[in-house]
């Protein structure tokens, strides 16, 4: 299995060169955010390894600078988490919300429910890096348009706003053509 790990100092300079300015620029640029983005780089790097490591077949699934790039951005959420600059998921309060409440599922509604959402995942998939950034941003980790222009570098809220019109539109015309609406 270990033959499947990229053991290649050029695929990891490669890939490193390809992520960071991404990863710069979700963070800002300059030097009091260098030594952030550097601390990013290296544990994102290590959690790539060790996916490689622990499920090779799984990894290969994804290319290799998207997986990296989705591993730094979540540590730099969770950085931003810990530090409450965006607020975290109280799953404890969520649970307590529905306990003692039956519950009715339909097996078949759910296997529907799950090819819709794979279906959607490719939508997503499919849209440039910036509008998936967004809308990422925006509805998964429900930041403020604000707070996504401070992340990711524009200059005021309506351009955020722009391009995550700009992505909606793009996802309605996936979703027709895959008819889910």
């Amino acid at each position: 299995m270990s033959k499947l790990i990229p053991q290649d100092a050029e695929f990891y300079n490669n890939l490193y060169k390809k992520v960071r300015p991404a990863i710069c620029k979700m963070v800002g640029f300059g030097k009091e955010n260098e030594e952030i983005v550097n601390d990013i780089m290296q544990d994102g790097i290590i959690i790539f390894m060790d996916k490689y490591q622990n499920d090779p077949l799984e990894a290969k699934k994804y290319n290799p600078s998207g997986l990296y790039y989705t591993i730094c951005r979540n540590i730099f959420l969770g950085k931003l988490r810990e530090e409450n600059k965006i607020p975290k998921t109280d799953l404890q309060s969520f649970s307590e919300t529905f306990k003692g409440e039956p519950i009715d599922i339909n097996i078949e509604e759910e296997i529907i429910k799950l090819e819709k959402a794979k279906e959607i995942n490719l939508c997503i998939q499919q849209l440039r890096e910036r509008h998936r950034q967004v809308i990422c941003l925006r509805y998964w980790d429900l930041l403020s348009i604000d707070k996504i222009a401070e992340l990711l570098g524009y200059s005021n809220g309506h351009t955020v706003t722009q391009t995550i019109y700009r992505a909606i539109l793009q996802l309605k015309d996936c979703f027709k053509k895959k008819q889910l609406i």
